[in-house]
């Protein structure tokens, strides 16, 4: 019997043996191609149901490497040597999120995302004083 988290390794699976961009269309074609055994008149039903319910499960899978504010990076996905540099990095081509080894991005798509970064702190700098400025008109007034 298959398990939901069998599906969750299939995933991963796919993910790690891909060399180069990790594309979520490839790594759902990848997991379907395990699981080739569908018969019967449901057979295409349950094929694009299945392969749907994979491609979001891709989805989510990838995005791990999106961008995060958090305090605490994710361990797994940081270079040995390095504290926050990333792995891969989500790289939108043709409208799709696509994983990129570092390795392998461009001088534009390095250029994207120093800016993606820089975007990213300025609006939380923005939030942080507004909060402040929001405070001390509160505890002022009072």
């Amino acid at each position: 019997m298959f398990e939901p988290s069998q599906l969750a390794q299939d995933i991963e699976q796919a993910i790690e043996s891909m060399r180069g961009n990790k594309h979520p269309d490839w790594i759902t074609q990848a997991v379907c191609d395990k699981h080739r055994d569908v018969h019967g008149v449901d057979a295409e039903f349950w094929t694009v149901v299945g392969r749907r319910e994979i491609r979001e499960r891709v989805r989510a899978a990838l995005n791990r490497f999106k961008l995060k504010d958090t305090v605490e990076p994710d361990r797994q996905i940081v270079l040995v040597g390095f504290e926050r540099l990333q792995t891969h990095y989500l790289i939108e081509q043709d409208e799709v999120q696509v994983a990129v080894p570092i390795e392998d991005m461009t001088e534009a798509q390095w250029d994207a995302k120093e800016h993606e970064l820089a975007a990213m702190r300025d609006g939380l700098a923005q939030h942080l004083a507004e909060i402040r400025r929001y405070r001390a008109a509160k505890q002022q007034a009072a």
